[in-house]
């Protein structure tokens, strides 16, 4: 109920202003990550908020 009241309040264009800043923050992220040796951004396509990675091995 206070998501459907959240999204109420924002109206038509804060909905589409909170969706394009998702994308963007998306992108800068897989972007960040991919910078990181050993670590690979397996979706290159753009993403709202969920994409797959592939990370080392940490236990080694």
């Amino acid at each position: 109920m206070a998501a459907l009241v959240y999204l109420i309040s924002l109206g038509k264009t804060g909905l589409r202003e909170i969706a394009s800043q998702n994308l963007q923050k998306a992108s800068y992220v897989k972007r960040k990550i991919a910078e990181i040796e050993g670590f690979e951004v397996l979706n290159q396509k753009p993403t709202y908020n969920e994409f797959l990675v592939r990370c080392p091995n940490i236990n080694k």
